[in-house]
């Protein structure tokens, strides 16, 4: 099988306008592509050993830790498919995405680690079976996915979403600025959806 000796992915973040957790079960929601805010993922043939790697750390695939299960088993279904799992790499990931905080940063990572093995193994990517391999790793991340996540990380609009349909974009034309803030406080996605699961 023939690879490049790199491979490259991106994806940017999302907001989720109305219907953040009620999405998980049937309910409509709008959401918007931030392409202001991106991850992108370049892999790289090494000598020996799977690395996955930021500005913070330098990670053995096998030892990433419980929060990044859904990276792993993405990763390790993505060498199977390409029938390369023992394949030497160092993985990087350059995000300014902030981590749980409701932008995407789980599925802009999923997304844009897909686009960057199927680049290094210089295969065509179709949207079918990329949104298959990123919402397979959102599924582990989060417990549960509605989709909406994935969909909008890869959409240059934005989306009217109900889960079990096709996303429907649509231009929304505002004349003023959204602003989004930060607290400064992790959620949980997973406590979230179970919350709104109880109501």
């Amino acid at each position: 099988m023939t690879t490049n000796k790199m491979g490259t992915g991106t994806a940017h973040a999302k907001l989720i306008l109305i219907g953040e957790h009620s999405v998980v079960h049937g309910q409509p929601a709008i959401a918007l592509p931030v392409k202001i805010l991106k991850t992108t993922v370049t892999i790289s043939s090494i000598k020996y050993g799977q690395y996955i790697e930021n500005n913070e750390s330098r990670r053995r695939l096998d030892v990433l830790g419980d929060e990044f299960e859904g990276v792993r088993q993405l990763i390790l279904r993505l060498l199977e498919k390409f029938q390369s799992v023992k394949l030497p790499f160092s993985l990087e990931v350059d995000s300014n995405i902030p981590l749980g905080r409701g932008l995407g940063a789980s599925a802009a990572l999923a997304t844009a680690i897909t686009r960057a093995f199927y680049d290094f193994f210089d295969t065509e990517l179709t949207d079918k079976t990329l949104l298959s391999f990123a919402n397979f790793s959102e599924n582990i991340t989060h417990g549960r996915s509605s989709g909406i996540d994935v969909a909008t990380v890869n959409s240059e609009s934005p989306l009217w979403f109900i889960k079990g349909q096709t996303a429907e974009p649509f231009d929304l034309k505002l004349s003023g600025h959204l602003v989004i803030g930060d607290s400064g406080v992790h959620g949980f996605t997973s406590q979230a959806i179970s919350i709104v699961r109880e109501k």
